[in-house]
This record gives structure tokens, sequence and C-alpha cells, in this order.
């Protein structure tokens, strides 16, 4: 069975000629799974987290699978395919750059920039120093995010939310 892509201790494999539907096989340790590749049908068992990246990975990989599942069928070569990338999972801040006011441009790790206004998020005790625009504008990534130096940060989901594309 060649094994076409692994991740995460999730291993993908596809058979040669295998019987329809169009599908690829996942193990996990002692749990086996198959995947319709059309409609992300499952057969078997699978721990939850494991099986929403198999299937996160399906979702990114669609057209990619059918193409090796159609050579799978006439006993070509099949190609590998990209492992699932938590960098695609998890939003992280790789550049912040501030633009005046309470504005500040973001580059994601999702390959987007996305400008911010955080006027209308400095509520509460910890965001009381920010609202001195010179101390604003002196954060730094930390981490996966922005932060200040009294440790006030926001969620990168959160600032990825309100932003518009720059």
């Amino acid at each position: 069975m060649p094994q076409i892509s692994s991740f995460y201790g999730i291993v993908i494999f596809m058979n040669f000629t295998d019987h329809s539907p169009a599908h690829f096989h996942a193990w996990y340790g002692e749990y086996k799974v198959t995947v319709s590749i059309r409609d992300g049908v499952v057969t078997g068992k699978m721990p939850g987290r494991a099986l929403r990246m198999i299937l996160e990975w399906l979702e990114l990989h669609r057209e990619e699978l059918i193409a090796d599942w159609e050579k799978a069928q006439n006993g070509s070569t099949l190609d590998k395919i990209e492992p699932l990338n938590c960098r695609r999972m998890f939003l992280e801040i790789n550049k912040a750059e501030y633009l005046g006011d309470y504005r500040i441009r973001l580059w994601f790790n999702n390959d987007e920039v996305r400008d911010v206004d955080l006027a209308d998020s400095l509520k509460g005790e910890a965001f009381l120093p920010l609202f001195d625009k010179d101390y604003f504008k002196r954060f730094a990534i930390r981490f996966n995010t922005i932060e200040w130096e009294n440790g006030a940060d926001f969620a990168p989901e959160y600032l990825y939310e309100i932003g518009a594309i720059a």
C-alpha cells in the first residue's frame, strides 16, 4: 500500500486497483479509517483530533487525491502529497508594522496581510497604557501575536477577524 503523505503521526495510504468509491486509508497508531475523497465519508474509528486533521487535509488536497486515485486505478506511480502544516491550522503573526493612531498592519502565516484598527478594542485595565500612542507603537511579536511591555496582547484570530485586507 503506497504511502502518499504523513503528518502528526497520521499516515495516509492509497491502494492500487482498489474498489470504488475513490478513497484513501489513514492510520494513526492502532486506529484505521477509510475516507471517501469526494464526500469525506469516514468508515472506521479514529480519535476526534486526528480525524479533524485528516478531514482538513482532505479539503486542502482533494484534487491531488483524485489524481492519485486515477493513477492507482491504472497502476501508475502515485505522487506524494504535502502533509498538513500546522501553520495553516493555527494563525500566527509573522510581521507587524505600525501605521499610525491605533492601526497596525499584520502579516499572517497564511500569507494574508491585514490592517487592524484597535481603537475600539482597547477595553479593560490591561489596555489603559496603550491609549498613549507612543506606548502603543512599541509592540513586539512574541509567540504568535503582538504584545506590549505590560503583557497586553490580542489573540491572532481576533486580529485576523477584525482586520481589513491590506
